[in-house]
């Protein structure tokens, strides 16, 4: 886990108006889906955690992730997500001998669910990394969205495949009203700040300005050639001669201990998802 959440927000104050009209909308009963799209790294989660903060207690916060390890696991993220609105619905969606609930059951249910919520006040559905979110589930979300007409609720969806989460859940056949909103990387002010946060030290433009054309302003690259140069930015020569990604991921996997690179050396020849007993063999 990143410490993300300790470094202060940089930009995103369009996407973020965005967000908040679509929350003021959903809260008057015109319920709204999001579809925050980028590539991995760009700061979809961040974004929509600042707007949830922003919220505060204005509305019920219910907010899921996706997981690679449950993609092929029939209608499991809807069952977590609903285990949070009645107790033991986990367990009883996964129970039993015989075939689990239908997408029509589930999403029946999860419109039940947010038709309870929004008594007391709006709902916001956050579902995080939807192209690890299973078919089944997306389908149950997208029958619940499909029923809602004056509904004080708002789902936000952030996936790295918008096409295909649009495509899975029916999202343009849906009652909700749907908006898009796709996050580029950082401007060169942008980067600055971000940083400044970082390292304590503002860079020079034409610096900033070659971190951004190698990393496309994506955070997480940001981030990865930062984390490889501790103490500071190296010197002029060397930023505009980055080292290749693989490179800094390498220098990134020599601060781990003996027993964490033989774990990474497992997962690179796995090249998939791996539990922690097969790790542990």
């Amino acid at each position: 886990m990143d410490d993300s959440s300790s470094r202060s927000f940089v930009g995103r104050s369009v996407e973020l108006g965005r967000l908040r009209r679509a929350a003021e909308a959903a809260a008057a009963g015109s319920p709204t889906v999001v579809l925050v799209s980028g590539p991995a790294g760009i700061g979809k989660t961040t974004l929509v955690e600042e707007f949830t903060a922003a919220l505060g207690d204005t509305f019920t916060v219910l907010s899921l992730a996706g997981s690679a390890h449950e993609r092929d696991t029939p209608v499991a993220a809807a069952a977590r997500l609903l285990a949070r609105t009645h107790r033991g619905r986990e367990d009883s969606a996964r129970s039993g001998t015989g075939p689990g609930p239908s997408v029509l059951e589930v999403g029946t249910e999860t419109l039940e669910a947010l038709d309870a919520l929004q008594g007391s006040r709006p709902v916001l559905v956050h579902l995080d990394d939807a192209q690890d979110i299973d078919l089944s589930s997306l389908q149950a979300f997208g029958f619940a969205l499909l029923r809602l007409h004056g509904d004080r609720v708002l789902f936000v969806i952030g996936t790295d495949h918008p096409a295909r989460t649009a495509a899975d859940m029916s999202l343009k056949s849906a009652g909700a009203r749907l908006e898009r909103v796709e996050l580029q990387g950082f401007t060169v002010s942008e980067a600055r700040s971000y940083v400044t946060g970082r390292l304590g030290q503002a860079p020079s433009e034409s610096r900033t300005q070659t971190l951004v054309e190698w990393s496309e302003g994506n955070p997480l690259y940001l981030e990865a050639v930062l984390g490889a140069l501790p103490g500071g930015l190296p010197d002029r020569l060397t930023i505009r001669m980055p080292p290749p990604l693989s490179d800094v991921v390498g220098e990134w996997a020599r601060t781990f201990s003996p027993a964490g690179r033989r774990i990474l050396d497992m997962l690179a020849v796995l090249d998939a998802p791996a539990s922690v007993p097969l790790l542990s063999l």
